[in-house]
């Protein structure tokens, strides 16, 4: 039997009333728990992070090999193993005195350290964090997720005292949540930059405000790697961790599980702190990824001793100017002074990579020319490979004499001067080139087809180590041709018939001078027939300062101690 029940029309808007009300309530979120209803509201707001005050710079130290040395000058310590350098300097804990201030408003150094006072910084917008208020009861009535901006408003109830926790990763990404005893995992908080801040707040009737002022669980520790002096893009596959470099035992970046109503950690551990590339933080002082920041966060609050913290890079993958990847495998960078980080606290270490040079009978070259880019912010580079110039690249490749720029008046200005980091790179003299003799081998590099490569090569000094990351590790001089006066490209390696024949020069400048209109160069030439080949050996003429010629640099500083 079927039953059919009608209900009078008076009865439809109470019904509906109900309904909106049942489905509205079923719709809340599950993190509001208990809900409140007279009206009174509280609206939350981030207030920002209170900064420690602490904030201790870092010198580096290269620990690419057992037998290292280490050179010091007043203001930078250099340091080498033959492979990569780092450029580094060290500034003290106390900020407000001495040498080091006079040291952080040099020129050279205010883009590479941040001071950090005792004070409010905002968190960007869209963080997300978490919050948990209980009632006077303790019963939770809201965990919320809430972004750094939106200001949410949140029911309670008027004459209330509320307890509130929050916490946050620092993060546009979600936060963990607690479990039932009010705890939040470490696997969640690993290498995170976990902000903290609890409290009360007793309600009035009507709207009520909270703001959120969170405080650093963590230490900081912070690593600033430039690549600028190696003239490429730090790309994502690069990898950065914190490792120690002796027997000390100490792990170097840890994590505990995070009681929300305490403030504490428990079951602290070892975690991984390995950050890729990809995760770095742009430096927007520079151009694009040349410089990019690592942080890792840690509670371990051990007095670290000098040399037992290292910065791993492995690997370390460049992105050049041709936009080829080099890729050093493995570079790791000790740190000579000792550490004691601090809850709340920022240590930053800045690693200054420079190009590598090759040693060549007391001299060290540089791999590459000098080349011009007006478009990059660091104009003078050294080209991504030893090869040779060609018209296309005239007015980049090809310099008057010591000139400012390849196609300005020649004067007596040393390009290789300017080259990053400034003052580490100089013209070589005619005395230079000279003193390395006729070259120890000549060769076709790049096959038989037109536009083939020709040059010299010097071998290395036996005892300076390879560098797998380099296309070569000899000294390598193109025949590449010089500008005419004219403006024109002549003795740039041509090849016809399959490369069956072709010639060329090879023409460098020295920062020598001859005369008003000329000063020293290098000069060769080559010819090939078949499979004839007629090499010159090396002169030294003088030549017009106003054509253009390549340029290679010498070490004027900073040289690597083999």
């Amino acid at each position: 039997m079927n039953f059919k029940i009608f209900l009078p029309p008076q009865f439809f808007p109470s019904l509906l009333t109900l309904f909106i009300l049942f489905t509205s309530s079923c719709s809340k979120s599950k993190n509001d728990n208990i809900q409140v209803s007279d009206g009174t509201t509280i609206k939350i707001s981030v207030n920002g992070l209170a900064d420690g005050g602490f904030f201790e710079e870092l010198s580096a130290s290269s620990r690419l090999s057992s037998s290292r040395k280490v050179k010091e000058t007043n203001e930078e310590i250099t340091i080498s193993a033959g492979d990569v350098e780092a450029l580094v300097y060290q500034i003290d804990k106390n900020l407000n005195s001495g040498k080091d201030e006079k040291l952080a408003n040099k020129s050279e150094f205010k883009s590479e350290a941040k001071f950090l006072k005792s004070a409010i910084s905002p968190l960007n917008n869209m963080v997300k964090y978490r919050l948990l208020i209980y009632d006077q009861n303790n019963n939770l009535v809201h965990n919320k997720v809430a972004s750094v901006g939106t200001d949410p408003v949140l029911g309670v109830n008027k004459g209330w005292t509320y307890k509130w926790y929050s916490y946050s990763t620092n993060q546009t990404s979600g936060v963990p949540d607690i479990n039932a005893n009010g705890i939040v995992s470490k696997t969640g908080l690993s290498n995170k930059d976990v902000l903290y801040a609890s409290g009360t707040i007793s309600t009035v009737a009507g709207n009520n405000h909270l703001d959120i002022l969170f405080k650093r669980k963590t230490s900081r520790i912070q690593t600033r790697i430039n690549v600028r002096g190696m003239f490429g893009l730090i790309n994502d596959g690069t990898s950065v961790s914190l490792v120690q470099s002796n027997s000390q035992g100490n792990p170097v970046v840890t994590m505990g599980d995070l009681n929300v109503y305490s403030g504490n950690f428990s079951n602290i551990s070892s975690v991984n702190s390995s950050v890729s590339g990809a995760d770095m933080q742009l430096d927007n002082a520079t151009e694009g990824s040349s410089v990019k920041i690592a942080n890792f966060y840690t509670l371990n609050i051990s007095n670290f001793l000098p040399g037992s913290i290292a910065v791993n890079l492995a690997p370390l993958k460049i992105k050049l100017d041709d936009n080829r990847e080099r890729t050093f495998n493995s570079l790791q960078f000790s740190l000579p002074k000792a550490l004691e980080p601090q809850i709340g606290s920022t240590h930053m270490a800045t690693l200054r990579l420079v190009e590598s040079p090759i040693l060549v009978k007391g001299v060290y070259w540089a791999r590459t020319n000098l080349i011009y880019d007006a478009g990059k912010l660091d104009k003078y580079r050294l080209k991504s490979m030893p090869g040779g110039s060609d018209a296309s690249r005239k007015d980049q490749d090809f310099w008057n004499w010591m000139a400012e720029t390849p196609t300005s008046p020649s004067s007596n200005f040393d390009a290789c001067s300017k080259l990053y980091p400034e003052g580490t790179w100089k013209m070589p003299t005619i005395s230079d080139w000279q003193n390395m003799g006729q070259p120890d081998g000549k060769e076709e590099r790049m096959g038989l087809f037109v536009g083939a490569d020709y040059g010299f090569f010097w071998d290395k000094q036996a005892s300076y180590p390879n560098n797998a990351a380099y296309d070569d590790n000899r000294l390598y001089i193109s025949f590449g041709g010089y500008r005419t006066t004219s403006g024109n490209v002549s003795g740039s390696p041509a090849g016809i018939l399959l490369g069956a024949a072709a010639s060329g020069q090879c023409d460098y400048w020295s920062s020598s001078n001859h005369n008003t209109n000329q000063a020293k160069a290098v000069y060769s030439s080559m010819s090939k027939l078949f499979w004839i080949f007629s090499w010159g050996d090396i002169s030294y003429p003088n030549r017009n300062k106003s054509e253009g010629r390549n340029v290679r640099c010498i070490r004027a500083k900073n040289n690597p101690i083999s």
